[in-house]
């Protein structure tokens, strides 16, 4: 159990982390005091605010910096945390329909078909 707290660590400041003997009390404070929105440390270094060791965060990591877009429980498998996110962000998840086997495009009789080609894309996330 416990507090989990997500961080990025930009690897082109590395030698800089290095060679800061204060490194480890900086990092430590910007997790303490990080905020919703991040808490910087060391130049190179971003934290999210801590969250209780049940929760999944659902984080974007990009752009030299994480944001946090939701999150889940533990518990959850990713297709449950992809529709709690998609719900918690305003939008309804959608499920392609399934292909048949042979590839033709066509959904077998049960309408389920096969599990090829159902991937989701950003066109499956519809607004409520």
């Amino acid at each position: 159990m416990g507090f989990n707290t997500a961080c990025i660590i930009l690897n082109d400041t590395l030698h800089s982390f290095a060679a800061d003997p204060a490194v480890g009390e900086k990092v430590q404070t910007a997790i303490l005091t990080a905020r919703r929105s991040g808490g910087y440390g060391p130049h190179g270094f971003m934290a999210l605010q801590s969250q209780h060791a049940d929760n999944v965060q659902i984080v974007a990591i990009g752009g030299n910096r994480i944001d946090l877009l939701g999150i889940g429980h533990w518990r959850d498998d990713k297709e449950a945390l992809l529709r709690q996110l998609a719900d918690q962000m305003g939008f309804r998840l959608v499920r392609k329909p399934r292909r048949d086997s042979d590839g033709s495009g066509k959904a077998d009789e049960t309408g389920t078909g096969s599990a090829e080609g159902n991937s989701a894309g950003p066109q499956d996330i519809a607004h409520p």
